[in-house]
């Protein structure tokens, strides 16, 4: 009797081992399905906002990542993005998805799971009421070589400026740096132990030691990289009969060099990818890092100093504001070359680079001047 009873039992054991082999079985096919690029959108508190979801196996398992930022014209969402788990029920024929790790979590949002349909390359469900569509292999080969193009073109062009204002091998040097930089920011975690947590932590303290510094070399010598423009219609003011002289006015102003607007944009959007990356491993704050770059890793930081800075009505920031006196000579000649007046004015502009709530500024203030004092009229 013990024996029949042991058979039955193993019989039992046997049966519900094959059943949950032939589940497993069906539910990788559907998985592998599901394996791809998609993207589309979907809603939540936020409104509709846009989602990049790449389906990947890992180790046996199937995972996700869920990528959201806004949709063209928009801005009612921030960006964000965490891993998933991915499992398919071949009873109800749905997929779900399940965040459980942030890669960037902005404030106040949490995972958004799904659960739908696969029809054709269309993935959909009612949760959030997604739906994104699948993106082929060529179409996410071709973005990649644009995406290469673009930074090449970026680059290029950042090192072709640079060689106007700076000499040829420190211009070399920052745009390697530069290269360097903008092509390494990245979010690996390398590990939870604390050893590996210590390692992680030095590549990004020498990220941003490297960004800082090549703000800095940049800025240092950058020299003077202004234009003067002025017109050539001066009009004629009050005569003084007794000093015999004139008034004269014409417009001149003194403005940024337009290779320096554009190395000074590049560069602040380098330090902004930079704190968005570092924002998105989790571990700034742990890290002593949470106030970067207004605390920075080096004293060549240019966001550590705290100054007053935008003019009238401005307020206080954390920057760098440079301010550069020039001092301009005019000279008046009749029509025999003759110097009949002379007088010097002085223009100040200045520009600023400076830090607020994690958003990055760059501001120019020209100088103008529009009338001189009287100049010696005699023939």
């Amino acid at each position: 009797m013990k024996k029949r009873l042991f058979l039955i039992i193993a019989l039992f054991v046997s049966s519900l081992t094959t059943v949950k082999a032939q589940f497993n079985a069906n539910s990788e096919e559907f998985l592998r399905k599901l394996v791809g690029v998609w993207e589309g959108s979907y809603s939540a508190g936020q409104g509709e906002t846009g989602l990049t979801l790449t389906v990947f196996e890992e180790g046996g398992n199937f995972k996700a990542t869920f990528d959201f930022y806004n949709l063209p014209s928009k801005n009612n969402a921030a960006n964000g993005k965490y891993y998933m788990n991915v499992s398919y029920n071949t009873s109800t024929k749905r997929y779900s998805l399940i965040g459980y790790e942030w890669i960037k979590r902005p404030r106040n949002y949490g995972f958004a799971d799904l659960e739908g349909t696969l029809t054709g390359n269309v993935f959909s469900g009612s949760t959030y009421d997604f739906r994104v569509i699948r993106i082929d292999e060529v179409a996410i080969a071709e973005r990649m070589e644009e995406t290469q193009r673009q930074n090449t073109e970026v680059i290029e062009r950042f090192y072709s400026n640079l060689a106007t204002i700076l000499n040829p091998t420190l211009a070399k040097k920052m745009a390697n740096l530069f290269t360097e930089i903008s092509t390494n920011i990245i979010n690996e975690n390398i590990g939870t132990n604390a050893q590996n947590d210590v390692t992680w932590r030095k590549r990004w303290v020498k990220r941003l030691t490297d960004t800082e510094n090549m703000f800095n070399t940049i800025f240092s010598n950058r020299g003077r990289p202004y234009i003067l423009f002025y017109s050539t219609d001066i009009k004629q003011g009050k005569i003084n009969y007794q000093t015999e002289t004139i008034e004269l006015s014409t417009l001149l102003n003194l403005r940024m060099n337009d290779n320096w607007v554009d190395i000074l944009d590049v560069a602040l959007q380098t330090v902004k990818a930079m704190d968005d990356k570092l924002q998105g491993t989790g571990r700034r704050s742990d890290w002593g890092l949470n106030d970067w770059p207004n605390t920075g890793v080096s004293q060549t930081n240019p966001f550590r100093n705290t100054y007053y800075g935008g003019g009238i009505g401005g307020t206080t920031r954390h920057g760098t504001q440079w301010k550069t006196d020039f001092t301009i000579v005019f000279e008046l000649l009749n029509d025999k070359g003759r110097v009949i007046g002379r007088q010097s004015i002085e223009l100040s502009p200045f520009f600023e680079i400076y830090c607020n709530n994690r958003n990055y500024y760059g501001k120019f203030i020209e100088s103008f001047w529009v009338h001189s004092p009287p100049l010696g009229a005699r023939n």
